[in-house]
This record gives C-alpha cells, structure tokens and sequence, in this order.
C-alpha cells in the first residue's frame, strides 16, 4: 500500500468537491503518479510529478501505478479539516482524507487494505482514460 504508515479516512467524491468549491481561491489540483515497482527481492515506490521524470520508469519491473489528485492548500492554515488530513483522490480506489491526526477504525483500515489489495490485482487489465503525460500535464 502507499502511505504506508499515514492515516487514511475514507471519505466521499462530495466532500472531496465541497474541499475544492469552499476553498477555491486558496487551493490547487496536484498531480502525480505513484509507481509501485519490484526492486530486486524487495518492493519500492517512485513518485513522478512531472512529464520529464518519466524516464525514472523506464528500467523498472512495474507492479502498479497509482494515479492521485490532491487538494494542495497553499496555506495550511486554509485547510480547516487539517486533522483530518488532506483530500486526495487516487484513481480507480477512492476519496480519502490522509495523513492526520485521526486514525481510522480498524475495520476501516481493513476495508482500505482491501481497496488497495483489489487495485492491486486488477491493475493489469485495467483500462484509464488517459496516459500518464495527460495525467501529469493537469498540474498548471
């Protein structure tokens, strides 16, 4: 799983908006792929942001990508669900709060592990409607 060791609280595709609609002035979409890939014996991940680190992917044996939009806040103080976390939504899995103060139940952690273990396992037949410099050329 990404993010391993932050905080994930589901939320909703309604709240992620409300975060854009209510904070519009003060916030921008973020952009960027996570690739999960086979390092040897071990598992790594690489972020790419930007349409020239593309190239870091070239020699590596992918097990998945994860595509994420996140609600970046030029301020801190303008995200007023901070202990939350900030909104993102990765592509395909779903909306979350991660990385606050509030830890989410257990059966929830489950539920979000399972989330990421079935994305996992379908990303080989996975079809998005974009390529990743699409995707990353959103980022303004």
């Amino acid at each position: 799983m990404i993010f391993e060791d932050e905080n994930y609280l589901i939320i909703d595709e309604n709240e992620f908006e409300q975060e854009l609609i209510k904070n519009k002035d003060d916030v921008y979409l973020y952009h960027f792929i996570i690739v999960k890939y086979q390092n040897n014996t071990d598992i790594d991940y690489i972020k790419i942001d930007q349409i020239k680190d593309l190239i870091k992917m070239n020699d590596k044996k992918i097990i998945c990508k994860y595509y994420i939009k996140k609600i970046h806040f030029y301020n801190d103080s303008d995200n007023d669900n901070f202990e939350y976390g900030e909104p993102y939504y990765i592509y395909n899995i779903g909306y979350f709060y991660i990385g606050g103060f509030i830890s989410s139940k257990q059966e929830d952690l489950l539920k979000i592990k399972k989330m990421f273990k079935n994305y996992e396992d379908a990303y080989k037949n996975s079809v998005f409607p974009f390529d990743d410099v699409e995707f990353l050329s959103l980022n303004k």
